[in-house]
């Protein structure tokens, strides 16, 4: 993803938004799991770049998240650098080890979540 310019995390936010959007800020923190200001800090730079914008959302104190143009290129071109990344994890781990992780995170999510 460093090839497009982009962090983990901040390719899994741009992608939740090409998804979602229009998209209103605690509907995607929820979607993604994040925390209302987790989800802030880790939206500054992909707003601070052009790639994600706030749009008005009825008044003008609601807004929805909508993917730019641009932002939606920059999802196009690092799509298949994540795909590359993700056969890479799962050629070095082999298929049955990370279906195992795979589902050891998601227990362990479900798990955490009620604390």
């Amino acid at each position: 993803l460093a090839r497009a310019g982009l962090k983990t995390t901040q390719y899994s936010l741009l992608s939740h938004v090409v998804r979602l959007a229009p998209v209103r800020p605690g509907v995607l923190a929820r979607a993604m799991d994040l925390q209302p200001s987790t989800l802030t800090r880790n939206l500054r730079p992909l707003l601070a770049s052009g790639v994600i914008e706030r749009a008005a959302a009825g008044d003008k104190r609601r807004h929805e998240l909508v993917a730019t143009l641009a932002g939606r290129a920059l999802f196009k071109r690092a799509l298949p650098l994540w795909a590359e990344a993700e056969q890479e994890v799962r050629t070095a781990m082999g298929t049955k080890l990370t279906a195992d992780l795979h589902g050891a995170l998601d227990r362990s999510l479900e798990k955490l979540a009620a604390l």
